[in-house]
C-alpha cells in the first residue's frame, strides 16, 4: 500500500496527509453540518444538535509538520492580503488616476496569488487533502456538507 492507496479504515497513528507518525494532540477536527433532524449516518462520531442544524467533528490524524504547514499557509494568506493592499495603495501614489478600490483589488490579488502558491506546493509535495479522508468521504456521501455550503 502506498500513500495514495487510502485504506478502507484509516489508521489514527499515521498522519493522513503525509504518512508520518501522527500526534494525537495535533489531529485536525473537520466540521461537517446538516439540516437538523435529517437522521444522517454519523459513523459513530458525536453530533452536536442545534435548532436548525446538526454538526459533526471528525478528527483527522496529522503530524507536527503538517500542522505547522497549515499554520504557515494561514500566515501566508494574511501576508498576501497585507502585501496586496500595500501594493494597491502604492499603485494609487504612482498612478493618481486610479480609483479608490485599488487597495481592495490589491488585497484580493495578493490573497489569490498566495492561494495558488499554497495549492501548488500541496500538490507538488504529494500530501493528501483532508477532504479525501475516508470517514469524511463517507459522511459527505451520506448527506453531510461543509459549513457554509
Amino acid at each position: 500500500m502506498t500513500l495514495f492507496d487510502p485504506p478502507s479504515q484509516p489508521d489514527d497513528s499515521i498522519c493522513w496527509q503525509c504518512g508520518a507518525p501522527a500526534d494525537p494532540g495535533r489531529a485536525y477536527k473537520m466540521a461537517l453540518v446538516a439540516r437538523a433532524g435529517r437522521g444522517l449516518e454519523t459513523l459513530g462520531y458525536p453530533v452536536t444538535r442545534r435548532r436548525s442544524r446538526d454538526t459533526i467533528r471528525v478528527p483527522i490524524p496529522r503530524c507536527r509538520a503538517c500542522q505547522n504547514r497549515n499554520r504557515l499557509s494561514v500566515a501566508m494568506t494574511f501576508v498576501g492580503l497585507a502585501a496586496g493592499a500595500i501594493a494597491g495603495r502604492l499603485a494609487r501614489v504612482v498612478w493618481p488616476g486610479l480609483t479608490g478600490g485599488a487597495t481592495a483589488i490589491g488585497a484580493v490579488v495578493g490573497v489569490v496569488v498566495v492561494m495558488f502558491a499554497v495549492a501548488y506546493e500541496r500538490k507538488r509535495s504529494g500530501r493528501r487533502p483532508r477532504g479525501a479522508y475516508p470517514p469524511i468521504v463517507k459522511l459527505r456521501q451520506a448527506g453531510w456538507s461543509y459549513p457554509g455550503k
